[in-house]
Order: structure tokens, then C-alpha cells, then sequence
């Protein structure tokens, strides 16, 4: 999933990214508001970016 369409997921249902971080908080990924913006935006590439991510498709998808 591109993060162009995860930001669209997020969008169409209402979810902040702020909601998203307590979200993942609660699964174990600790993410500051900025590593999310860097990571939604496709500027970090890190192995934590690509978790959070998969966490966050997750969680879209439910």
C-alpha cells in the first residue's frame, strides 16, 4: 500500500494521526508525531517506518 492511500484510508475514516500513534502505542510501537509525518510521507525509509506502516495497514483494515 502506498502512503499516499494509507493517508486516504485515515481520511475516509475519520482517524487522526494523532489516534493512529495511540494506536500503535498500544501495540508496542512507541512513535513521536514527527517520525509519523516523515513516515506517512515516504521520507523515512528505516525498519521501524516499515513496521509502523504494516501496523498501521493493520489497523486501517479491521
Amino acid at each position: 500500500m502506498a502512503n499516499q492511500d494509507m493517508r486516504e484510508m485515515m481520511w475516509r475514516q475519520g482517524i487522526t494521526q494523532e489516534s493512529l500513534i495511540v494506536k500503535l502505542r498500544e501495540r508496542g510501537l512507541h512513535v513521536t508525531p514527527s517520525e509519523m509525518s516523515r513516515t506517512l510521507r515516504g521520507v523515512l525509509v528505516s525498519p521501524k517506518a516499515k513496521r509502523v506502516l504494516e501496523e498501521c495497514h493493520k489497523i486501517l483494515n479491521v
